[in-house]
């Protein structure tokens, strides 16, 4: 049997579940100590999903009327639907919303205020709008954002994991097609990159168009 006070084990880059009789005494300890919910709050600055549709849109429209570049990553947390199927769903709130804030945290280290906007998509997956920025300029700052959560420890119960995001990029000009076209391209191409392990940033192929 495994040493409950072992430490999480790794898998893909994030802890997967621990044993039946660990889980249970999570439990009980979480009935003693109610948890601090605040830790599973969404930023308020992440925006709804119809609302980044339409920046997105906006951006697009640029791109074709006014040559402008535009750049739009899908960020998928890895493996936060088996964190919330083997463990729970209070830690799989809490890793999105930590996730959350420190992209929030490393676009403005690195941007200052800026109108790069971070917006919902699904649950653990979000769009990120970065208007006037090349794809190849946008790649790189995917990484910084990848890296930035990779080498940050998560930490739950008092217990340190790791977590990694897969993102998809697409940008204009290089990748053709409207607002849901983009997002689409940017989807598949994160998809892609979490079914061999995630923890990676991968560029749609190029289908050559604004």
């Amino acid at each position: 049997m495994d040493d409950p006070n072992q430490n999480w084990k790794h898998d893909s880059g994030i802890f997967r579940a621990l044993g039946g009789q660990q889980k249970r005494a999570r439990e009980s300890s979480s009935q003693l100590n109610p948890p601090d919910l605040s830790l599973t709050r969404v930023p308020e600055e992440v925006i709804e999903f119809g609302d980044m549709r339409t920046l997105i849109y906006n951006a697009c429209l640029d791109a074709y009327e006014r040559s402008k570049p535009v750049s739009v990553f899908m960020i998928a947390i890895d493996e936060l639907d088996l964190l919330k199927k083997n463990i729970g769903e209070l830690i799989a709130e809490t890793a999105n919303a930590f996730v959350l804030n420190l992209l929030i945290q490393t676009r403005n280290e690195f941007y200052g205020p800026s109108n790069i906007v971070l917006g919902h998509y699904v649950l653990g997956r979000y769009l990120m709008l970065l208007p006037n920025t090349l794809g190849a300029n946008a790649a790189e700052f995917a990484e910084v954002l990848r890296k930035s959560v990779n080498e940050k420890d998560f930490v739950f119960n008092k217990r340190p994991m790791r977590l990694t995001v897969s993102i998809g990029v697409v940008h204009k000009p290089g990748h053709a097609g409207d607002q849901d076209y983009m997002i689409m391209q940017a989807d598949q191409a994160c998809s892609e990159t979490m079914s061999i392990g995630g923890n990676k940033v991968t560029t749609a192929k190029i289908t050559e168009g604004f």
